[in-house]
């Protein structure tokens, strides 16, 4: 080898596996210049900006942060890169943020605006530039396979997924900046389909209610319900309400410490739920079936599938990820048959800026990280 090439010796097949390579997580690094064992402050990087300057929000002083990046003058690769420094600030608040876009100090807004904060943009202000996208991330309900949960039971799982309406959260908490779904993988992406409604709707929940309590089940069952962020409160509050409006479930809702906090409280028994976003790590349907499907899911939901494995290996086997539709189309079947992990919305990206600056439509990628260099100021 001449130094320059690596190769890669995998167990199985895996087409996903150069997308999980191509980001930061997989950076390919100098063992000359990275110690295995050992932090380093030395940085060594390839992309088309360097940092010149970092401070990270200081949540005490509520400080805003910022990074300032400078073109990469050693870069070589294929993206056209302006010639001039881009800054990014990091705000505690949406609140923060869209203070900082009225009174001028951002240029681009590309920031987690509140839905209240979307729905006052003029669309025709001559003054700026608007995007709107559908997005790729998902917002799920999350329950427990253990057995001492009462949604251990796969019939009140489909229950509680028949009882959420999607519509109601979509228009009366997220003002329509979200779209309901009916899919892990969402529209956009190859296997996205609808069959959590095409289940759901054979059914009446009547109909799902006497068949609960034909098994012997008691309503209301109680389950303790956990979401993080409060700026996720009232969304939460009307899942509940809609769970307990049939008498089905009586809910405790718990808001958690952070969104990475749930997984592990479902853990030790501490929540039978959770509401939880989730971010496409590349731009592959796997991203929303292996991670979030699979016995050692991140989720801690517990489901096991010997079915749905099979088919998730198959569809890795696939190189043209076109023709693996049918396959992910048939895993979501048998994710809404468990309703282990049930789909609510699916996300749309918004970003504002200055007439000035164009490129707005590029910003972000599948994964929604920022693809800067598309950014461009006449």
């Amino acid at each position: 080898m001449d130094g320059m090439d690596v190769i890669f010796e995998l167990s199985e097949p895996d087409v996903t596996f150069p997308f999980k390579i191509a980001g930061g997580v997989g950076s390919i690094l100098d063992r000359e210049e990275y110690a295995e064992d050992e932090p380093t402050e030395i940085a060594v990087g390839s992309g088309p900006y360097r940092m010149t300057e970092f401070s990270d929000y200081d949540e005490d002083s509520d400080t805003t942060g910022q990074a300032v990046l400078e073109p990469n003058p050693d870069y070589k690769g294929a993206l056209k890169v302006s010639d001039y420094p881009v800054t990014l600030k990091f705000f505690g608040t949406s609140a923060a943020l869209e203070e900082a876009w009225r009174s001028g100090e951002i240029d681009v807004n590309g920031g987690k605006m509140e839905p209240e904060d979307i729905q006052r943009i003029d669309r025709n202000d001559l003054d700026i530039r608007y995007s709107e996208t559908t997005g790729l991330s998902i917002r799920a309900l999350v329950s427990t396979m253990d057995s001492g949960s009462p949604m251990a039971d796969k019939e009140l799982r489909k229950l509680a997924a028949m009882l959420i309406d999607r519509d109601a959260i979509a228009r009366d908490v997220r003002l329509h900046t979200v779209e309901p779904a009916y899919s892990l993988i969402p529209v956009g992406v190859t296997g996205h389909g609808t069959p959590y409604y095409d289940l759901y709707s054979q059914e009446s929940v009547d109909d799902a209610i006497d068949d609960v309590m034909a098994s012997g089940t008691s309503l209301p069952v109680n389950i303790t319900l956990g979401f993080a962020a409060s700026v996720n409160q009232p969304e939460a509050e009307l899942v509940v309400q809609q769970l307990e409006a049939e008498g089905v479930f009586n809910v405790t809702l718990v808001e958690g410490d952070t969104p990475g906090a749930l997984p592990g409280a479902m853990d030790k028994k501490e929540l039978d739920a959770y509401l939880i976003g989730w971010r496409p790590d590349f731009t592959d349907p796997d991203t929303y079936t292996d991670a979030l499907l699979s016995s050692d899911s991140a989720l801690a939901h517990g489901l096991e599938s010997e079915e749905m494995a099979e088919l998730m290996q198959q569809t890795r086997s696939e190189l043209d990820r076109g023709n693996s539709g049918e396959l992910f189309r048939e895993i979501q079947m048998l994710a809404a048959e468990e309703a282990v992990v049930v789909p609510i919305w699916q996300d749309r990206t918004f970003v504002i800026a200055d007439r000035s600056i164009t490129g707005l439509q590029h910003l972000r990628d599948a994964g929604g990280q920022f693809r800067l260099w598309e950014l461009e100021r006449f």
